[in-house]
């Protein structure tokens, strides 16, 4: 690997987020758990700003590929709720005591049960990526018009990317678990700015959380505070922002046989080095799987602790 380092120009990087207001001017403002994550997530998109160390501005930290920036950020939301890393930084906002021990037990639970419904959300958000993914495909007469011609009475006053929507839902099964009529989607569509901003890349986020799940899983689910595995992170992905493919970068860094010294030039060959979809894919379900397991256990365990059977679980 080699460091662009002797006259390398540190960037300036600031967070933008908006944070719940504080309730008074004395008070700093008490963020929920998703804004937690969200800030975390921002830090990981600034990390891959500040570590990167490219040869060429314009291919540094987030000036990548979209199927690659955000992977660092979703990776990092990852740490935000884990107990082992909340524990080292929550405190009481007056006292600055650390959690006690039933609080921190309280964090543990906490961020086992979030994964229930996992697959369900992530199923809402291929919907949504699907969605995306049609409007721009095409001229309008041909993604949008066959809807708004429909007429069924149900249907008729709703607007055509509505009925899109809805219709996406139906077909990968969203309606066994969740009202996906037009009735209940309303003008969502209309308030999606994603689809401006972000058009015909959603799919991103998806992609971005398979690749992060994998590499969670194999250098930072047993310990998030590992030096070693970090510095693995940074010289094999990090610090080369967009100058190489993103599927070469990530096969680097989840390859336990390729030398750490290894020549970055043969990474702008994708048929040398490539991940797979289906290990992409892999990355995602596997995760899910895992996620929304020790949540169920957690939840039957505390429900009905005189039925609950471990077997079931493992």
């Amino acid at each position: 690997m080699v460091f662009y380092t002797q006259s390398y120009q540190s960037p300036i990087i600031t967070l933008q987020l908006t944070l719940s207001p504080s309730e008074s001017s004395s008070t700093p403002p008490l963020l929920s758990l998703g804004q937690v994550e969200n800030l975390f997530h921002e830090w990981g998109h600034a990390f891959h700003s500040m570590l990167a160390r490219t040869r060429y501005q314009h291919v540094t930290g987030t000036r990548c590929s979209t199927d690659l920036a955000e992977l660092p950020s979703t990776l990092f939301e990852h740490f935000a709720l884990d107990p082992r890393v909340t524990l080292e930084y929550a405190r009481h906002w007056k006292t600055g005591q650390k959690p006690d021990s039933s609080e921190a037990i309280a964090l543990q639970q906490l961020s086992i049960g979030r994964g229930l419904g996992l697959s369900l959300e992530v199923s809402q958000q291929a919907t949504y990526a699907i969605f995306d993914q049609i409007l721009h495909s095409g001229p309008t007469e041909n993604t949008l018009l066959p809807y708004a011609k429909l007429t069924h009475e149900s249907v008729s006053s709703w607007p055509a990317s509505t009925k899109l929507l809805s219709d996406i839902q139906y077909k990968v099964g969203l309606c066994d678990w969740c009202d996906c009529s037009p009735a209940h989607l309303g003008a969502w569509p209309h308030r999606f700015t994603h689809l401006v901003n972000y058009g015909g890349r959603y799919y991103s986020y998806l992609l971005a959380r398979a690749g992060a799940d994998l590499v969670w899983r194999r250098y930072f689910s047993k310990d998030p505070w590992s030096s070693s595995n970090g510095q693995r992170y940074v010289e094999k992905l990090l610090c080369r922002g967009g100058e190489y493919p993103p599927a070469s970068m990530l096969s680097d860094l989840l390859d336990d046989n390729v030398d750490s010294d290894i020549d970055s030039n043969d990474l702008t060959d994708n048929s040398q080095i490539a991940l797979s979809p289906v290990k992409l894919a892999e990355g995602l379900t596997d995760q899910l799987e895992e996620t929304e397991i020790a949540s169920a256990s957690l939840i039957n365990r505390i429900e009905s602790p005189s039925l609950f059977r471990p077997e079931l679980y493992n």
